[in-house]
């Protein structure tokens, strides 16, 4: 799900420019997961394959979109109404992947989670943009940030999965 940083890579939402400083870092951190080299034909390998195409298919799209005028608290909103629509499919996507190896099962339930707990987040941010409430939009920002930082790790995991195909 820029997960200082924003989540996964699209979550380029901004609530203030502080926050948008610290987007820029996570971009990368998601896009990790696209920079796994699956080499072989065994099923894990095929496995890995899928959700990583799965993945950065829609993060590709998420940094695609153009970025609204950080003054623009209406454009704002919309865009992170946008992206929370985003990763909610996102997590649909990954929940519906058909896996048998059970350590990526099991990542990618957890990837699921987070790319919805960051929807949750995002949406959160837009409601409290449109009620003009500076307060909650933060706390959705921290909440966002903190979903980021869960997700890095978990990339790790899934890269060092991934890469390890001796390993069960």
């Amino acid at each position: 799900m820029r997960l200082g940083s924003m989540f996964m890579s699209g979550a380029r939402a901004r609530f203030t420019s502080r926050a948008a400083s610290r987007a820029a870092g996570c971009a990368a951190r998601w896009l990790v997961v696209g920079s796994v080299l699956v080499l072989g034909c065994n099923e894990k390998s095929k496995e890995c394959q899928r959700f990583i195409g799965t993945v950065n298919k829609t993060l590709r799209e998420i940094d695609a979109r153009p970025q609204p005028k950080e003054d623009d608290v209406a454009a704002v909103a919309a865009h992170r109404q946008a992206l929370a629509e985003k990763y909610a499919a996102l997590a649909d996507d990954v929940s519906k992947l058909k896996l048998s190896e059970p350590a990526l099962v099991e990542r990618a339930q957890r990837y699921s989670g987070l790319a919805k707990a960051a929807g949750v987040a995002l949406t959160a941010g837009v409601q409290a943009l449109r009620a003009g409430d500076p307060k909650a939009a933060d706390a959705s920002q921290q909440q966002f940030d903190g979903v980021a930082q869960q997700e890095a790790a978990l990339v790790r995991e899934i890269n060092d999965l991934c890469l390890n195909d001796e390993k069960p």
